[in-house]
């Protein structure tokens, strides 16, 4: 999926205030994305049928301010981006953006599935403290 494609629909976006630099934000958060996938992840991704090697594959980096992922399996295609801005006292504002589109009736199930039952915001909310907290503590 490259830059190029069209825009997905946008879902949601979730803000979480960083004590640390941008710098230190977008390392942390770029970090938590070059992981390897723990068992959890690796079996959802398998179940999903997940396109390429990740969940989720970078589009577009530009630090400390942009962080763009991509990715596609059987029931949706999305993008999640993240922007860093610093706040002026020496904190950090981490936004995760997300957009996607859940094609055909099983993408529709998918779509309730994931967004409607709140696993999508619980899940990204999550990500957002591991990254703030390990922003926090490597700064």
């Amino acid at each position: 999926m490259a830059a190029t494609s069209p825009a997905l629909p946008y879902v949601d976006e979730h803000t979480v205030l960083v004590d640390a630099s941008a710098a230190a934000t977008w390392c942390a958060t770029a970090a938590f994305f070059d992981r390897r996938l723990g068992p959890f992840a690796g079996r959802y991704a398998k179940l999903v049928g997940v396109r390429g090697e990740r969940p989720f594959e970078v589009d577009r980096a530009d630090p400390p301010g942009y962080l763009g992922l991509v990715g596609e399996h059987r029931f949706s295609r999305y993008e999640l981006v993240f922007l860093v801005e610093e706040t002026g006292d020496g904190r950090a504002r981490l936004t995760a953006r997300s957009s996607a589109e859940f094609p055909g009736v099983l993408g529709k199930a998918y779509r309730a599935a994931v967004i409607g039952t709140r696993f999508h915001v619980l899940a990204v909310e999550t990500m957002l403290r591991r990254i703030a907290r390990s922003a926090a503590t490597t700064s």
